[in-house]
């Protein structure tokens, strides 16, 4: 009809035109929504802001979730990049300065006895008693 061929629009026409038209299952696309991707960058972010807490373990668990789901669901993965990197950053910057609070309080054995002796030696100069007796008139 009219020299133009028919269109295929997704069936399956057998050949001849043929009555029994089937309908192809294409495969879903991924769509163009970014809310995980955005919920994994300001996640992660938040969780570099506050690596010196506790709270940051949550936040960058959640922002390295919301970043997978991103990644698998879209086709756009430039903010779930972003938020996995800066919450895997906050973890390496929590666990770098939890190792430096336990080396320094490792060494901080060393100088208690120094300010025990030191504040022993100042209260004895001021308090006949020493530092023993300080605070015993209240008792």
């Amino acid at each position: 009809m009219n020299g133009v061929p028919p269109q295929d629009f997704g069936c399956n026409a057998p050949p001849g035109g043929g009555g029994n038209m089937r309908w192809q299952q294409m495969p879903p696309e991924k769509s163009e929504s970014v809310g995980f991707g955005i919920a994994s960058l300001v996640l992660g972010i938040l969780s570099l802001l506050l690596f010196c807490t506790c709270i940051n373990w949550i936040t960058g668990i959640l922002a390295i979730i919301f970043g997978i789901i991103q990644i698998a669901q879209s086709r756009s993965k430039g903010l779930a990049v972003g938020g996995i990197v800066t919450a895997g950053l906050s973890m390496l910057f929590t666990v770098i300065l939890y190792i430096i609070l336990m080396v320094m309080g490792m060494s901080a054995d060393s100088y208690q006895d120094e300010y025990y002796n030191y504040y022993s030696d100042y209260y004895e100069d001021y308090f006949e008693d020493g530092f023993d007796s300080v605070g015993e008139e209240f008792l």
